[in-house]
């Protein structure tokens, strides 16, 4: 078991901060494009955390051929959580200029802190319209991880944001539904965590009923009641994450586990598809390194 600030967490949420690290960032062509255009503001680099980003062009010359990828990572991990995925994407013939991701938090170590506020959802935001308008692409791809997929379908579908107190502080923006053609979310904590219903984490920030990850509970009637607003408000209104939406999952999820109230707690509200791993190997953290196939042939293809 481990613990911070009084709260046993998962031993294994931690691993992800000791992925291999590579020294990948983004371009100088993009960090100049960044600061020319107004999004210098966003820290997109995030030169203060190793490998927290990467991707553009190595001069304006460069031509983007296949449509970009964004990877969006989860908690408790930078950007570099993708450099697997993204080594082995250059090897299928992808460039730098079409292959991105950023770290939307400088505080990954502490797990129960992290809610799904302003910060989170806008430095995705912002970074999914830096990447169409620099790459200028008529379509992006989106693939997401764990609390980095709720957190990019939020970004995706704009509207009111929740706040800490559970009041609409913040405007998203309109939807970006038209501009993605692929979104892919692996192993996404879309109905909550059933840890947050603990006694030991109840009263954590992560998991509390207005931008939390707080699952609800069964009233007399079986319904659920009190889930999380901003879960609840991602429920709604379906089918704003793009043109093919996708869910890759484990049933030995070690981490957002497999079902909530019955629910596939992974499943995209009016997905496209959705692929489970019965694997007993095959858990939450190393899904999207052992997925890359599928991956690729879900944003190429639309199809497994």
């Amino acid at each position: 078991m481990c613990w911070s600030r009084g709260f046993p967490l998962v031993c294994t949420l931690l691993t992800l901060s000791a992925l291999p690290h590579s020294s990948a960032t983004i371009t100088d062509n993009f960090r100049s494009w960044l600061n020319s255009n107004g999004f210098s503001q966003w820290d997109f680099a995030r030169d203060e955390i190793v490998n927290g980003s990467y991707g553009g062009k190595s001069s304006d010359s460069d031509i983007v051929i296949n449509q970009p990828v964004v990877y969006v990572h989860g908690n408790l991990a930078t950007g570099s959580e993708w450099d697997d995925n993204i080594e082995y994407m250059l090897g299928k013939g992808y460039t730098t200029a079409e292959l991105y991701a950023t770290t939307w938090t400088s505080d990954h170590e502490v797990w129960s802190d992290q809610t799904l506020d302003e910060s989170c959802v806008m430095i995705n935001r912002k970074f999914f319209e830096a990447v169409m308008e620099y790459t200028g692409a008529q379509y992006i791809d989106i693939i997401a991880h764990s609390q980095g997929v709720v957190l990019s379908r939020k970004a995706l579908k704009g509207g009111g944001g929740i706040d800490d107190n559970g009041t609409i502080s913040y405007q998203v923006g309109e939807p970006l539904s038209a501009s993605v053609d692929t979104f892919v979310g692996i192993a996404g904590p879309n109905l909550g965590m059933m840890t947050c219903t603990k006694r030991w984490n109840v009263n954590s920030l992560h998991c509390n009923q207005n931008n939390g990850m707080y699952p609800g509970l069964l009233d007399d009637t079986g319904a659920v009641v009190n889930r999380s607003k901003y879960l609840v408000d991602l429920a709604e209104n379906p089918g704003y994450e793009g043109q093919y939406r996708y869910a890759l999952w484990s049933t030995h999820d070690e981490i957002i586990g497999n079902k909530i109230y019955g629910e596939h707690n992974a499943w995209i509200p009016e997905q496209t598809g959705e692929k489970g791993y019965s694997n007993a190997t095959i858990g939450h953290i190393d899904l999207p390194f052992r997925t890359m196939d599928e991956q690729l042939q879900l944003i190429t293809q639309h199809a497994l």
